[in-house]
């Protein structure tokens, strides 16, 4: 009989919930006060009295993002809300339809809104059709360098944005000593205690102290600057969008809709950026996947329903994530706490965070974009300052577009100060990746097919090498290395008349080479000369992109070949002009012109002739295979064999050699007296004599001066493949 699960103890379960419990409202005291300023951030420009609908907005994002994300199947841990670049994209977007006037005869501020539940609506569109496409994985490609320099862009822009809480009145900078105690109190105890004591709720005991410093202050008759002002009277209606189809029949409406086009897409890409890191730190915690797909959704989705309610942007936090899991929280009643908190907080404490000063709201927004600031990018410029010996050049080149982007985030804008990387990381891409593409470039002297050809045809295409060569490409043949295979076939190879181009190394081709490549052909028929491919499966993706980029428009099916050793074996017969491996010697009377038969007379030749048995082989036919007994060796009249291993480790066979009219086949097996190593096989059909060894030993025994020569010329022969492989392998292996 089974057991009955024992039940989990009451006092077990309570501790559990109250973890997780704690663990939200840890959350909840590290998050919320950072999402006040980042609210009063987004509408700074305003004014007081309206800039505190932005601390309504930022508490929105984290109850409705968290809420409708969650109900959106976003994974467990994730907690949503205002992050410090939304809220500057935001601001940003708020200060431009102030100043354009796009919108006239509605009110500045009502623009504004509208501009924002527009962009967000669009925003949020951008991210749900990226899930459904299938994009999500690529927004994460974004360079490191780019994303670093952009979240010290935002880290610039908090610090200024804090600043200018602390000390701008009515439009003009003015320092208060109370505004700079009551700024001071959190900015100092914050950077001695914030890294020391990580866990520590720093930031709201912070706040507290200091907003007590202020009203103590006050009492005395010392000016500490301006409180947060009344936020109960204060709502988020839909007012607004009753707005927007007067907005669409403005005159200006289509310039305007482009205008926030930018940062629809600045906050798709930088709420999706978060969100995705965050899930991805969730992922190193909990040793599970999440759903890029999902991801993307819940918060497009959770987008779509903040933009008409008058919320922020939101998105996840890897901060949040971090500190839930370090509390505890391994569920989603983390998540559910921290909205309990906002709602609560919403309905019961507005009157209190109304006598919070804006000193230390901006105080802390101060101490929040030290947090922001990349720590790879603060350590490399440490690194420059020692000396140009403690930093390599590619690290230079990436501080370099690290550098670019924070300017452009500070003095042009978020958007563009993404553009600006990615147009940086492109060239540093190209210049990384801008290693010689040419593996080898060899002329006839050196490339050889693995045809072995008679003596006369090898001295022929000695004496023509210049006219035929072989360049290996490896790597990435693309826009920054393609002009330097043009240049080395016209610079290298000027008397070339047949160039194989050898991909087969090749990792991808883009659009640029493949225009490269079709200009290349086009310059070489000027003179007469003819490029060949080699090493592209010809169903395969790199050859179809090639076919469909239009180089097979101007280099026609019969110029591209498997593999580059059929391509150099098709120019060496077209080098030799004539199709010398089909070649038909006359009758068995010419052996005595072979190298089989050097040193003998005709008399002898003949002699050994007539101890040889004709034979015909069809293509595909094997003359033996490996393991056979090792009987007789083959003099090939016409055709020609391919030896083949099949042995490899891949499975497949491997063609080592290939043998022509004129030439001897199996003769080392015979001589050894040992099993067959290899297959030989009949690339078209080939007519033999046979010589076994029954005709061998008589030959021996009864003509030994004819023996003797006969051995004397296959040793000559093997030498000499033998002194052609070490060359081969020589030139192949040695540095270019």
């Amino acid at each position: 009989m089974n057991e009955m699960p024992l039940a989990e103890p009451v006092t077990v379960r309570l501790r559990r919930w109250s973890r997780e419990a704690g663990a939200g409202l840890t959350v909840a005291a590290g998050s919320i006060p950072n999402e006040l300023s980042y609210g009063l951030l987004a509408f700074a420009s305003l004014g007081p009295a309206i800039e505190g609908r932005g601390i309504l907005a930022a508490m929105l994002a984290g109850m409705l993002g968290t809420t409708i994300a969650l109900l959106a199947g976003s994974r467990t841990g994730q907690i949503h809300g205002a992050r410090p670049a939304l809220a500057l994209i935001v601001a940003g977007l708020v200060v431009q339809t102030q100043g354009s006037g796009a919108l006239p005869g509605i009110a500045p501020d009502t623009a504004a809104f509208i501009s924002v539940i527009v962009a967000l609506t669009g925003a949020a569109l951008l991210q749900i059709g990226a899930a459904l496409a299938g994009w999500g994985r690529f927004v994460r490609y974004v360079p490191y360098p780019v994303q670093a320099g952009f979240f010290n862009g935002v880290a610039v822009l908090m610090m200024i944005g804090g600043l200018q809480l602390i000390f701008v009145e009515d439009g003009h900078w003015s320092i208060h000593p109370g505004s700079l105690a009551v700024a001071a109190l959190i900015v100092l105890p914050g950077l001695l205690l914030q890294s020391r004591r990580p866990a520590w709720p720093l930031l709201p005991l912070l706040l507290l102290l200091s907003a007590i410093l202020h009203h103590v202050l006050a009492t005395q008759g010392i000016d500490a600057g301006r409180t947060l002002g009344m936020l109960s009277g204060l709502d988020l209606s839909i007012e607004p969008l009753t707005h927007l189809p007067e907005a669409l029949r403005a005159p200006g409406s289509a310039d305007w809709l482009r205008s926030i086009a930018g940062a629809s897409l600045a906050i798709a890409l930088v709420s999706s950026l978060e969100t995705l890191f965050a899930a991805s730190r969730l992922d190193t915690l909990t040793h599970e996947r999440h759903d890029t797909r999902r991801e993307l959704t819940a918060i497009g989705l959770a987008n779509l329903v903040l933009a008409p309610a008058g919320g922020l942007p939101a998105a996840a936090a890897v901060s949040r994530a971090n500190t839930a899991f370090a509390a505890g929280g391994r569920t989603r009643v983390p998540a559910l706490v921290y909205v309990v908190t906002l709602a609560l907080l919403w309905h019961a404490g507005l009157d209190y965070l109304a006598l919070l000063p804006r000193a230390t709201v901006g105080a802390g927004l101060v101490l929040l974009s030290l947090g922001v600031l990349d720590r790879w990018s603060l350590q490399a410029m440490l690194d420059c300052r020692r000396g140009p010996s403690s930093i390599d050049r590619r690290m230079l080149s990436n501080l370099a577009v690290s550098v670019l982007v924070t300017l452009a985030a500070v003095f042009v804008g978020l958007l563009e100060a993404v553009a600006a990387g990615l147009v940086g990381a492109m060239f540093l891409f190209a210049r990384d990746h801008s290693k010689s593409v040419l593996r080898q470039v060899v002329d006839g002297s050196v490339a050889a097919s693995l045809q072995v050809r008679p003596a006369w045809q090898q001295l022929r295409l000695s004496a023509q090498a210049h006219r035929y060569a072989l360049i290996e490409l490896e790597g990435l043949l693309f826009f920054g290395t393609a002009e330097e295979l043009e240049q080395a076939i016209e610079t290298r190879l000027p008397r070339a008349r047949f160039i194989v181009l050898d991909c087969s190394r090749l990792i991808d081709i883009d659009l640029s080479a493949a225009q490269v490549l079709v200009r290349t052909v086009q310059r070489l028929r000027t003179r007469k000369a003819r490029l060949v491919i080699a090493g592209l499966d010809p169903q395969g993706p790199r050859a179809t992109f090639l076919a469909r980029s239009g180089l097979m428009r101007v280099l026609p099916a019969r110029s591209w070949f498997p593999n580059a050793d059929a391509a150099l074996e098709w120019v060496e017969n077209q080098v030799l002009e004539s199709q010398s491996a089909t070649r038909r010697l006359d009758d068995a009377s010419a052996l005595h012109k072979l190298d089989l038969c050097a040193g003998m007379s005709r008399e002898q030749s003949q002699r050994l002739g007539d101890l040889m048995k004709p034979c015909v082989f069809t293509r595909g036919q094997a003359l033996f295979r490996s393991g056979d007994d090792s009987d007789a060796m083959y003099v090939l009249l016409a055709g020609s064999v391919s030896i083949v291993r099949g042995d490899v480790p891949e499975g497949a066979s491997v063609r080592v050699a290939c043998l022509s009219a004129g030439l001897t086949v199996g003769e080392m097996g015979l001589i050894e007296n040992q099993p067959r190593a290899a297959d030989a096989i009949a690339d078209t059909t080939v007519e033999a004599l046979r010589l076994d060894r029954g005709a061998l030993e008589l030959l021996q025994r009864e003509a030994p001066d004819i023996a003797a020569l006969l051995y004397a010329s296959i040793a000559r022969t093997l030498a000499q493949r033998l002194r052609d492989t070490t060359v081969r392998l020589h030139a192949y292996m040695r540095p270019t």
